[in-house]
C-alpha cells in the first residue's frame, strides 16, 4: 500500500497477520491483502550449527517468503542480511565485491536467503540485500558488548575487556537501518547488495571508554588478561553505494545511541 506521496506508510500497522514461516504455508489472510514491499527480516539465531530450526527457517521460509513475491507480484523484497557473511575480514575495506566465506551454519542461511531470494529478479522483482553491521538500539534485550558496557557504565559497575580491547566494528542504529530500508524501497532502481554502516569503526576499548564517559560514571576498564582472537579484526566497511545510489546519511551516532540507551536504562529502572 502507498500513502498519498507516493511511499509506503512509516507508523500505521493495519493488519498483523501471524505466519510461522519455517513450518507453515501462507496464512489465508494473504489472499486479501495487497503487497507492494517485502521486508524478510525473520531469522532462525543461534550458534548451534546442528539446529535444524536454522534450515526450516531461514531456507524454507526464505522460500516460502520468495512464493509470497511471486504470487503477489510485489515491486521490491528488501533482506536483512549479514555483514559477517563474509567470514573474517582481511584487513581492507568490506564492500559488496567482498567474497563471501560463512564461517557459521547460522551465516551460510543468511548467505543462502540472498541467493533464494534473488531468483526473484528473472520475473521482474527488485530484489535488494541490506548487509548489516553491529547494529545497536536504545532498548535491547540480548546481551552483547554494547549492552554490558553501557549498562555496568549506568550502575557504576567495571567494564571487563578481554584481550588488548583493539576489535573495531561499525555500529548502526536500528533506526538508521529502517531509513536505509525506507530508501530502497522508494527508489525506483535500487537493487542488489548495499552495506548498511557507520562511518566510522570503534574499538572495543573506545566503546568502554564512550561509555563511561557519556553515563558520567566512576567506572573503570580492567583488562581481564584473557586472550581475545578477535584483536585484530577490523570490521572497516565501505558504504559508499547506499550512500551514492540512495542518498542515505547516518542519523545516530553510536554516542547518540549509547545516551537514549542509558536514558532507556533511568527510565525503567
Amino acid at each position: 500500500m502507498r500513502n498519498k506521496n507516493g511511499g509506503v506508510p512509516r507508523t500505521c500497522i493495519e493488519q498483523y497477520v501471524r505466519w510461522d514461516i519455517g513450518h507453515e504455508e501462507m496464512p489465508e489472510e494473504f489472499k486479501y491483502i495487497e503487497v507492494n514491499a517485502v521486508v524478510h527480516a525473520a531469522a532462525c539465531i543461534t550458534t548451534n550449527d546442528e539446529d535444524m530450526e536454522l534450515s526450516y527457517v531461514n531456507l524454507v521460509g526464505t522460500h516460502r517468503i520468495a512464493n509470497l513475491c511471486r504470487e503477489k507480484r510485489c515491486d521490491i523484497v528488501v533482506l536483512i542480511s549479514s555483514t559477517p557473511i563474509i567470514g573474517i575480514p582481511d584487513g581492507n575495506p568490506i564492500t559488496e565485491r567482498t567474497p563471501l566465506n560463512p564461517l557459521t551454519m547460522y551465516h551460510a542461511t543468511k548467505a543462502a536467503q540472498e541467493l533464494i531470494l534473488g531468483q526473484l529478479t528473472t520475473v521482474g522483482i527488485r530484489v535488494a540485500n541490506l548487509r548489516v553491521a553491529s547494529p545497536i538500539a536504545p532498548i535491547m534485550a540480548k546481551d552483547t558488548i554494547f549492552t554490558m558496557f553501557a549498562k555496568n557504565a549506568h550502575y557504576g559497575r567495571n567494564l571487563l575487556l578481554n584481550g588488548k580491547g583493539t576489535r573495531r566494528q561499525n555500529y548502526i542504529d536500528t533506526r538508521d537501518i529502517a531509513q536505509a530500508v525506507d530508501k530502497i524501497i522508494d527508489a525506483n532502481k535500487a537493487s542488489g547488495i548495499y552495506y548498511c554502516a557507520s562511518d566510522v569503526t570503534t574499538s572495543n576499548a573506545e566503546l568502554a571508554e564512550m561509555c563511561i564517559k557519556i553515563a558520567d560514571s566512576k567506572s573503570k576498564m580492567v583488562y581481564s588478561g584473557i586472550p581475545d582472537d578477535a584483536d585484530n579484526q577490523v570490521w572497516e566497511i565501505d558504504s559508499s553505494r547506499i550512500r551514492n545510489e540512495i542518498g542515505f546519511e547516518q542519523e545516530y551516532t553510536i554516542a547518540q545511541t549509547i545516551r537514549d540507551f542509558i536514558q532507556n536504562l533511568e527510565r525503567t529502572s
